[in-house]
């Protein structure tokens, strides 16, 4: 078997280029908002770069992070999940989710927490731990830690402080599935969590009790900050921040009176108005040190700092650390009327644990979905590319001279897939052999992106010359690849003679001939090319640099992906 690089997050901690996080605010079930505008996300995303079905948003974001009932999205988001399967997590799971507690129990919390609990084990796995190699992307959870009065923000980099494996319960340990329950522990709402951490015990309640129920500008800060030990690059350019949100109400009541403020109301309205304010102080960090692209008003003063001018830009903040968006529909009366959702009663929109009104949320997340546009995303607007691929092949078995060993394939793989990712390739153009070909094909499977496979002649007989005669392992993979190019109208065969001298070399100027047409009818951009080798052989025929000396006789750009390093 033909050994790949795994899919995990680690992968994306040292990969090269910019990088793109997520975060996703508290709200209990208006969870579905932000569901809405992330689906609407990822279909943006996936047409824009030319993705199949199966791309999901783990394949565009680096980071996770989420408080509450955005740590379940986070996490499910981390986990590789379509926006359609949370979807149905939340609409299915709404009236089991929200089962009300006995009577007696309703004054610690309304409702009963068994089966949300059940249904988190279910989706994330009973087994699956915080640090789980399985997660896509970087995680981020927010909770509050009532045994130690503070609040607990959770990465898994394996990097971080408490992350360590020598240390007294490593937070990478930890069940998954726990930390998503004790994020979205809202007291009132649930009971608290309690987790064994190493030799203590705490008790967990919902993140959105700290300050981080908009968890942006934490989520930077742990991206960038050394003490949390990642280090990520900061730049308008290097770091793009998506913040989304459960919906944005008010309480504003011109007719209140002193006489009214009394012990009952402060005691409902004070810890909303502490969580709603920490939520607009966290929006307004980031649109202060980062360039804001898009985003309600923050008040009447300042407005909404959208590529703001002035102070703002050229002031104590600048150059801006990050590119920053905020989707966040007003559920308010005249937001929804705005929406063109008059018949939406905003007390409906504004609960947090009833499915009652779940079509309502729903109609509010879509509604305001259609106001995104990938333009607002600034430097890091999708710009996908066609490329032209051609490298070496797998060594032989007891090769003298190592120019591509058993033991580099995964690592070539994995450098495929970051440099697919980070180049935005929607097209691959290349052949099939053993090595650089074939680990090509199966990342940008991985990442679905449309291949087209040439070959100089009858697949077959190319499998024979040119795939199993390194290895049979080679030939399920190119057997398996084949059959699904195939499928897909995507393979020609350019019925060369098998013996003829040229053929690879006309399979080359073929491979580019098509990058470039395709590139031509689809990105209107010159494809992209890359030599999966470490240089050109010496006194011998080599077909890898008649390749790259097409490329470049053709003015296209070229990386390398070396294979030895």
């Amino acid at each position: 078997m033909i050994e790949l690089s795994d899919r995990g997050y680690r992968r994306r901690i040292r990969a090269p280029g910019p990088k793109r996080m997520l975060a996703l605010d508290g709200g209990g079930i208006r969870g579905l908002i932000a569901i809405e505008v992330l689906a609407k996300l990822e279909e943006l995303l996936r047409a824009a770069l030319g993705r199949d079905e199966s791309f999901v948003l783990a394949d565009y974001f680096d980071y996770v992070g989420g408080t509450s009932t955005g740590g379940i999205l986070a996490a499910g988001i981390a986990r590789g999940m379509p926006m359609s399967q949370l979807r149905d997590f939340y609409v299915d799971g709404t009236k089991t989710m929200f089962r009300r507690a006995p009577w007696f129990r309703q004054f610690y919390y309304r409702n009963l927490a068994e089966d949300l609990s059940a249904k988190l084990r279910d989706v994330f796995g009973a087994d699956t731990t915080f640090g789980d190699p399985a997660l896509r992307t970087l995680l981020m959870l927010v909770m509050r830690n009532v045994t130690t009065d503070s609040p607990w923000p959770l990465s898994n980099n394996p990097n971080a402080l408490y992350n360590a494996p020598d240390v007294d319960g490593c937070n990478l340990e930890l069940p998954l599935w726990k930390l998503v329950r004790a994020s979205a522990a809202a007291p009132i709402y649930f009971p608290p969590e309690d987790i064994t951490v190493g030799s203590q015990r705490f008790i967990f309640v919902d993140g959105a009790v700290t300050p981080y129920n908009n968890p942006a500008f934490l989520l930077f800060l742990m991206a960038t900050l050394p003490q949390y030990r990642l280090g990520w690059n900061v730049g308008e350019d290097q770091v793009l921040v998506v913040s989304v949100g459960t919906g944005a109400g008010s309480s504003a009541n011109a007719k209140l009176t002193s006489k009214q403020l009394n012990l009952l109301f402060n005691v409902v309205a004070i810890p909303s108005a502490l969580i709603g304010g920490a939520l607009v102080e966290q929006d307004l960090l980031c649109r202060i040190v980062g360039r804001c692209r898009f985003g309600a008003p923050i008040d009447s003063e300042i407005g909404d700092l959208v590529d703001a001018v002035g102070e703002c830009a050229h002031g104590p903040f600048a150059p801006k650390k990050f590119t920053y968006v905020r989707y966040d529909p007003q559920i308010t009366r005249e937001g929804l009327v705005a929406l063109g959702l008059p018949n939406v009663d905003p007390l409906h929109v504004q609960i947090l644990d009833s499915g009652k009104y779940v079509d309502e949320l729903r109609a509010v997340g879509d509604a305001f979905s259609k106001r995104l546009d990938l333009a607002q995303l600034g430097p890091f607007a999708p710009s996908p590319h066609v490329a032209a691929l051609a490298g070496r092949r797998s060594d032989a078995e007891g090769a003298a001279d190592a120019r591509f060993p058993a033991r580099c394939n995964a690592a070539v793989h994995g450098r495929l897939v970051d440099a697919f990712r980070a180049a935005e390739i929607s097209t691959l153009v290349c052949a099939a052999a053993c090595g650089s070909d074939l680990l090509a094909l199966s990342a940008a499977a991985e990442l679905g992106i449309r291949r087209y496979v040439i070959l100089p002649y009858a697949p077959d007989e190319f499998r024979r010359r040119s795939v199993v005669d390194r290895g049979a392992d080679w030939g399920e993979l190119f057997d398996r690849t084949i059959a699904e190019v195939a499928a897909r109208g995507d393979l020609l065969v350019l019925d060369l003679l098998p013996d003829d001298p040229r053929a690879f070399e006309w399979t080359n100027a073929a491979i580019i001939e098509e990058a470039e047409t395709l590139a031509h009818e689809t990105t209107h951009t010159p494809p992209l090319v890359y030599a999966v080798w470490d240089g050109p052989l010496t006194g011998r025929t080599d077909y890898t640099e008649d390749f790259v000396n097409a490329a470049r006789r053709r003015g296209f750009a070229l990386e390398t992906i070396p294979i030895l390093e």
